[in-house]
């Protein structure tokens, strides 16, 4: 057999055994930088806490109750995705603070937000708790949005722990339903506005118009902040919506890289485009994916994020299984070529 013989059969082997890419080549130039953010992922979460510890040092020189609060509430917004623990640290004081001034408004507000870094962290039945134990009826619709914002939030984690099934489904009608009641007092004023909409109309079959709005604000973003990675997994929710799986990907990509660059560890994408990859049959690139994913929800202690992880990992591992036996028949196949020749 000649060089040229041997060349070609080893050319053949390597396509049979590689995987042929589903989607468009735009889409696959999203993922490359995807894989080169999640690279410097370190480098990212680094630099911010880096800056954290330089906003701490001004709390020592704070005197006022109204101070603390404020530089808590700052020092919340950046670690609420970020460092649970910390977070939790803020909201705790807060509270207290709020309780001692006798301002019911604000231990409810904080108490909407300690609820969340409990669902955040898994912890749904004290987040639960929580929001049981509020009464919102003479509440600022400010207060009211941010508590059906965070039912919203807390039934959809009870849905992805439970899995499958009629409890699933049950909590997916809560969250609904939850929705519809922000739906209703929540104006284009608010800055989350758009978010809102989006799964109101997703689940009411309105979306007319959600496309455009939503492409316009992600085309203009730099996709670097936690916003940024909402509006465009809102809008891959709404072209997975549309049929459109292509522009899915590419726009959990995109979230993805706004997630990482933004050290958001309440990071949804990336599992998602995950999934996506192993029924495209790219096991390498979920099995990365997901890794990362559980590093992710490690550092967070996102216990419910670690459940559903676990699911994913086993569909990888059949995959894996799946893929060897598929290339076990191929190399069958290249083995009776090259006996014949």
């Amino acid at each position: 057999m000649n060089k040229y013989h041997c060349l070609t059969i080893l050319l053949f082997i390597i396509a049979t055994l590689s995987v042929e890419a589903k989607h468009s080549a735009e889409t696959e130039s999203w993922l490359q930088r995807l894989d080169s953010v999640i690279q410097q992922r370190q480098v990212f979460d680094v630099m911010k806490a880096e800056r954290l510890t330089e906003m701490y040092k001004k709390k020592a020189s704070l005197r006022s109750h109204n101070e603390i609060v404020s530089f808590n509430t700052q020092m919340y917004d950046e670690y609420y995705v970020f460092d649970s623990d910390s977070a939790m640290s803020c909201v705790n004081q807060n509270i207290e603070i709020a309780r001692q001034s006798g301002n019911e408004s604000l231990v409810t507000e904080w108490r909407i937000k300690q609820s969340f870094i409990l669902s955040a962290t898994g912890l749904l039945k004290e987040s639960l708790d929580v929001m049981e134990s509020l009464d919102i009826s003479d509440m600022p619709n400010s207060v009211k949005i941010e508590y059906f914002s965070q039912m919203v939030y807390l039934f959809s984690h009870f849905g992805q722990y439970t899995g499958s099934g009629e409890l699933q489904d049950h909590y997916i009608e809560l969250e609904r339903r939850y929705n519809d009641s922000l739906h209703c007092i929540v104006t284009p004023a608010d800055p989350q506005y758009l978010w809102f909409d989006v799964w109101y109309s997703i689940n009411n079959g309105q979306q007319e118009g959600l496309q455009e709005q939503l492409n316009k604000k992600v085309s203009l973003s730099s996709l670097t902040t936690r916003d940024d990675a909402m509006a465009a997994y809102a809008l891959a929710r709404v072209y997975r919506q549309n049929g459109n799986e292509d522009m899915f990907m590419r726009c959990l990509a995109m979230s993805g890289i706004a997630d990482i660059r933004a050290s958001n560890k309440d990071i949804a994408s990336l599992q998602e485009l995950a999934e996506v990859l192993i029924d495209q049959g790219e096991i390498l690139r979920a099995y990365n994916y997901i890794n990362v994913c559980l590093q992710i929800s490690q550092e967070y202690h996102n216990r419910v994020r670690a459940v559903s992880i676990s699911r994913v990992y086993e569909r990888i591992l059949q995959g894996f299984l799946d893929r060897d036996e598929v290339q076990r028949e191929r190399l069958k196949k290249t083995n009776v070529a090259l006996i014949v020749m």
